[in-house]
């Protein structure tokens, strides 16, 4: 239904969509995380533990350290990230702090890891989503934001890291709990991480072949009529050897894997690579359209 929108319409719905992540990030906030007693990364962190140590609402606390980052944003970034991302940190303050005043579920297992997966996973999914509708929820996305224009040589992802472990550290001091607080803390944000990247990373995933073979004529033959995918067929020469032959690229689907390696076995003098790749697009694999919005 939404390859029927035009981009106009995608980018206003982007708008109601990242409200909806960024309640979803509150909810995980409110109801998994503060009652277990550890921060998450970023700025929620930073409130969540303030809010253990002084009773002050996290979700106000969110709002008051994200005004200079904003302001900072709109000087240095300016453009829809800006936007979007100041109106997800608007969302997810009074999010955050509506839940608390209603007094809104919140989950307490008798094992703290369960909490931290289901967490992790909850706000990997709405973090990454919100990336892709060109938001963030303020904060150290700010900060990343900022340093990747000025410097895009700067590995964001370790710094993210770098902060996020440094705010576990701190927790330790503030829960007085030993490492428990530091270690969920990171464990949180690693499984968080890892749903980013691989929503991120799209969900179109395939699998790359790189045959190195003599007889090119006869390995693309078999796979138009065992795979019925098509080829590309390099010239390329052994370093070594000083030998000419052909290197065929090939990408299929998942479920072409089998055939693909069961062909290959019939070509024992051939040299192959297999490898997975995301996002393709093409022929049969689907279209990509440009769209700020994201959606």
């Amino acid at each position: 239904m939404l390859k029927n929108l035009s981009s106009m319409q995608k980018r206003i719905l982007s708008y109601p969509a990242i409200v909806l992540l960024c309640v979803v990030s509150s909810i995980v906030i409110h109801s998994f995380v503060i009652p277990t007693d550890f921060a998450p990364g970023g700025v929620s962190g930073i409130a969540t533990m303030i809010q253990y140590a002084w009773g002050i609402n996290a979700g106000i606390l969110v709002f008051l350290i994200n005004i200079p980052l904003c302001i900072m944003s709109i000087f240095l970034l300016g453009g829809e990230f800006t936007v979007k991302s100041i109106l997800g940190v608007l969302t997810f303050s009074f999010s955050l702090w509506i839940l608390d005043y209603i007094d809104f579920p919140v989950y307490e297992p008798e094992q703290s890891i369960l909490t931290v997966v289901v967490g992790g996973v909850l706000d990997g999914f709405a973090v990454a989503f919100i990336f892709k509708l060109t938001g963030s929820l303020g904060g150290t996305d700010f900060v990343a934001a900022v340093i990747y224009k000025k410097n895009s040589q700067i590995n964001i992802i370790w710094f993210v890291f770098a902060i996020n472990v440094l705010i576990a550290l701190v927790s330790i001091f503030v829960y007085k709990r030993g490492i428990e607080p530091a270690i969920l803390s990171i464990i949180m944000t690693f499984i968080s991480g890892k749903v980013v990247d691989s929503i991120m990373a799209g969900f179109t995933v395939a699998s790359k072949f790189e045959i190195i073979t003599e007889k090119p004529e006869e390995v693309k033959q078999a796979i138009y009529s065992i795979v019925e995918r098509g080829v590309t067929i390099i010239p390329v020469k052994g370093a070594y050897s000083n030998t000419e032959r052909h290197l065929i690229l090939c990408i299929v689907r998942k479920r072409e894997i089998p055939n693909m390696q069961r062909l290959l076995r019939d070509f024992e003098c051939s040299f192959s690579i297999q490898s997975n790749v995301h996002n393709v697009y093409g022929q049969r694999f689907g279209s990509i359209k440009s769209s700020k919005s994201g959606l």
